[in-house]
């Protein structure tokens, strides 16, 4: 008993230390105790989501929901769970078994509210959302997420009206500018937008998701100047963001950057889009380095199929290998002129 003692504690300061792995095999080393301890189920279920072991973690989460059937925090960290994968029947199926065991707690509201906003499913999202702010009219998080359903639903005044109510309660709070911020480049209002999104990032500067933001509406205007400068700055608060990267690469290549394909190589780590790949292999195309873009169509094939862009551009890449009958043979819905379509 104390070897088993020794090893779960030692589990315990492996996953305080951020060292998932190590942590999940002490506590697979040791299955029929944490089994039966809900506090040492909870324990390896964020050490199998910190490994990236979703298999384990959610058997870990079964587990602890069959220990406590009915505590509504563990409803809600499986819709959480399941949220986060993108299985949002299961995640709204949690969230609403947590809003029967708690009804009177808005959090829950808007769980399932971002849960089924996600899943495209505006108007049960505003029905969800809008008892959350019932339950607490000042619920700035859940007024910001009311605003971004209303303008899905094409409510675009009464969405602007939601984001300037969130932030006269909270003006510190980053998040109601950017999403303002958002809205307001949807519409084609890009000054409105960069000022807003110049406000959340003054309120929140370490977040590279504003500066990939800003540095979009900066592109959109044609300042790339200040696009550049402010994608500098958010790489170096995280130099493998994919978005960041790609617009970086963007600017690399107009600019005539021989090193604009080591930002794709960063961006491609984090974002395996058939768009991202495809735009590689373009620009490979542009510069003639015929064995890196079949390369990368190799990669797209792979990984999404014969899908139409693969196609197109394999067309573009037997021609320029001068095997036209074999390029002409094959099927294309379009040819890429590669003076005009770089964007």
């Amino acid at each position: 008993m104390m070897k088993d003692d020794s090893r779960i504690q030692m589990a315990l300061n492996d996953l305080r230390a951020g060292r998932y792995r190590e942590a999940l095999a002490g506590f697979e080393d040791q299955t029929n105790r944490v089994k039966s301890d809900a506090g040492l189920i909870q324990a390896a279920f964020a050490a199998a989501k910190g490994a990236k072991e979703w298999v384990l973690a959610e058997n870990y989460l079964d587990s602890l929901l069959v220990l406590l059937p009915n505590r509504f925090e563990v409803h809600s960290t499986a819709g959480t769970f399941f949220q986060d994968q993108r299985r949002y029947g299961l995640a709204t199926e949690s969230f609403k078994r947590a809003i029967e065991l708690k009804p009177c707690e808005p959090g829950l509201y808007y769980n399932l509210a971002l849960a089924l906003f996600e899943s495209e499913a505006f108007l049960q999202a505003r029905t969800a959302i809008t008892e959350a702010i019932r339950l607490k009219n000042d619920y700035y998080k859940a007024m910001v997420l009311l605003g971004r359903i209303l303008n899905k639903l094409k409510l675009h005044d009464d969405s602007i009206e939601l984001f300037l109510r969130a932030i006269s309660i909270d003006p510190d709070s980053y998040i109601g500018y950017f999403r303002l911020a958002e809205v307001s480049a949807e519409h084609g209002d890009l000054d409105t937008a960069k000022n807003n999104y110049q406000k959340a990032l003054v309120l929140e500067p370490s977040n590279p998701e504003i500066n990939a933001a800003i540095a979009e509406s900066y592109l959109s205007l044609g300042e790339i100047i200040r696009a550049r400068d402010v994608i500098r700055q958010g790489l170096s608060i995280d130099p493998a963001h994919p978005k960041l990267n790609r617009y970086f690469a963007d600017l690399k290549f107009e600019l005539g950057d021989s090193k604009v394909f080591d930002q794709y190589h960063h961006s491609i780590k984090g974002d395996v889009s058939s768009e991202l790949i495809g735009d590689y292999a373009k620009r490979l195309l542009v510069v003639d380095d015929l064995a890196g873009a079949e390369m990368q169509l190799d990669i797209l094939k792979s990984r999404f199929g014969e899908i139409d862009v693969y196609r197109e551009l394999q067309v573009c890449l037997l021609l320029k290998q001068g095997n036209h009958d074999q390029a002409w043979n094959r099927p294309s819905s379009m040819l890429i002129n590669f003076d005009t379509d770089l964007n």
